[in-house]
Order: C-alpha cells, then sequence, then structure tokens
C-alpha cells in the first residue's frame, strides 16, 4: 500500500525501544530508530507533511464562492485595507485558523490584483463594481460568520459602513476587533454595545472569540 504523506508530530514507542510516527492525514506509519540523526530527519519530514496537508480554502474576491461555501463554515474577512496599505491581519489570521482548515472556508476581500488606481466607477462591468458587488454577496447571506479588524493607523471607511450596515442585522454572527489607538474606537465600542455585537479590542482576543464560535458550532 502507498501512502500519500507519512507522519505526524506526536508518537509512541514501540517494541524494543523503538519510536513510532503515525501520520495525521493517511495513518501511516513509520519508526525513528535510535540515532539522534534518524530523529531529526524525520521531525523535519512531519513537518513538511503538516505544512502539505493543512490547506485552508481561501477564496479571494472576484472569484466565485457559493459553491464552495454550502457545505462549510464560512468567514467573511471584513477590515482594514486601505487600498493595500493595512497591516495583512487577513493571511494572519488565515495561518492561524489552519487548524481548522477541514471544515473551514474563508472569503478574503483583499485581492491579489488590487489597483489603486481604479476609478471609483460603480457600472455594471468595471472593476470597482466587480469588487463591491463581491463584498456585498459574501456578507449578505452567505457567511456564518463575519469578523471585522480595525486596524490602528487606517481610517477603514468602508469597515465602519459594513459595521453598520451587515452587523447590526446578525450581532451574534458578527465579531469586531477595535484597538484603542484605532481613530474612532469609541464610535466602534458604543455601536457594538447598543447592538449586542461581540467586541474585543485586541486580534488575540478576537482569535479567542473566534475559535470559541468555531467550537461552539462543532466546526472542529
Amino acid at each position: 500500500m502507498t501512502y500519500p504523506c507519512k507522519y505526524k508530530y506526536d508518537g509512541y514507542h514501540g517494541h524494543n525501544g523503538e519510536y513510532w510516527y503515525r501520520c495525521t492525514v493517511c495513518g501511516a506509519e513509520d519508526w525513528v530508530g535510535y540515532s539522534s540523526d534518524s530523529y531529526r530527519d524525520h521531525i523535519d519530514q512531519m513537518r513538511d507533511c503538516k505544512r502539505k496537508n493543512n490547506h485552508m480554502k481561501v477564496i479571494k474576491a472576484p472569484h466565485p464562492f457559493k459553491d464552495e461555501t454550502r457545505d462549510k463554515f464560512t468567514i467573511f474577512l471584513g477590515g482594514s485595507i486601505e487600498m493595500g496599505d493595512a497591516e495583512n491581519w487577513q493571511e494572519r489570521l488565515t495561518n492561524d485558523l489552519s487548524k481548522y482548515s477541514d471544515q473551514l472556508v474563508l472569503l478574503n476581500p483583499r485581492r491579489d490584483d488590487w489597483d489603486s488606481t481604479w476609478a471609483q466607477d460603480p457600472t455594471p462591468g468595471t472593476k470597482f463594481y466587480e469588487q463591491v458587488s463581491w463584498e456585498m454577496d459574501a456578507q449578505e447571506g452567505w457567511s456564518d460568520l463575519i469578523v471585522y479588524y480595525f486596524a490602528p493607523g487606517t481610517k477603514s471607511p468602508i469597515t465602519l459602513l459594513e459595521l453598520g450596515s451587515y452587523g447590526s442585522r446578525d450581532p451574534y454572527n458578527t465579531i469586531v476587533c477595535c484597538p484603542p489607538d484605532f481613530w474612532r474606537y469609541g464610535n466602534v465600542y458604543m455601536f457594538c454595545e447598543e447592538h449586542n455585537i461581540p467586541f474585543t479590542d485586541t486580534y488575540e482576543d478576537m482569535l479567542f472569540a473566534i475559535e470559541k464560535r468555531l467550537g461552539d458550532r462543532s466546526v472542529y
């Protein structure tokens, strides 16, 4: 029998003091002998296996997503982009949620080919129309959870608009992270208080809130 991959981080002791490893993905087993060099080689291979098989499904604008989200818990990554100048918190969150990759789809509006020179032209067929339509569709009933992150040092007017529009409609399925350094921290805080929207003020607390929601929904 052949296996697509081989190793896992944790292992167990077998016969004669040998140390065995079982792959998380395919169940294949292999053993590490007595030499420390062999052990280190296997550790490297285990890490490669973990990386190669831990693929988060991330759909970026403007790619279609509706067929991909029907059977998986879907999170929309709303928040600061600032024409690409804001910190790439979306990538950080994607990495931090990688252990849920089998059950999760992330919708990321931060597109790879964004051009800040595109005109704000709402005419159907324009790049601007394509982007905004994608973002609105993603938040209009296609996401199980919407996350809004307000990065310090940004203005994030679109995120403010989206929070006011979509966040108040379904507060339970919205999580907001707004650090105190954000220029409208007080407004965001009071809005979330008024509408019972879960509010955090650090990235770490936001991640904890998301993982708790995933646990409540038995995603993992």
